[in-house]
């Protein structure tokens, strides 16, 4: 879809013919996991390296600098926004911590970002941003 986005614009026939044929493949990955019961197993993360605006993400702008993520498993409880969930932004050094959460891999946290000892049988929420030179050691 990145290649889409950059050789017509994000938006274009083109980038949404491309998301549509990537939509169909997540399908595919989805429906291989429920064949092999492992989809109620499984953590099925969605995100980009950038936004879109143009063809481009060379300016510092909202379009471009926000990051679609998309978290789903069907064995979690996921943690909606607002004020009984998360908030705020969300970066894309949060997908990693996240992730390492839900496996049980404590990921530390940035100042002013909360710690995510998520175990792997509780609900998923959004992880801190890990600090790999504190995080390396103990893996």
């Amino acid at each position: 879809v990145d290649n889409a986005g950059h050789s017509s614009y994000w938006g274009s026939d083109k980038y949404y013919r491309f998301l549509k044929l990537v939509d169909g493949l997540v399908k595919n990955i989805h429906g291989a996991l429920q064949e092999k019961m492992l989809s109620t197993e499984t953590l099925i993360v969605i995100t980009s390296d950038h936004g879109g605006y143009g063809s481009g993400h060379t300016e510092w702008m909202r379009p471009t600098a926000q990051v679609p993520v998309i978290f789903f498993s069907p064995s979690r409880s996921m943690k909606k926004p607002g004020k009984k969930g998360w908030g705020g932004w969300l970066d894309i050094k949060d997908v990693a911590p996240t992730v390492l959460g839900a496996m049980g891999i404590r990921a530390y946290e940035w100042p002013q970002r909360r710690l995510n000892d998520a175990h792997p049988t509780d609900s998923l929420e959004v992880g801190s941003r890990s600090d790999a030179q504190r995080l390396a050691p103990e893996i």
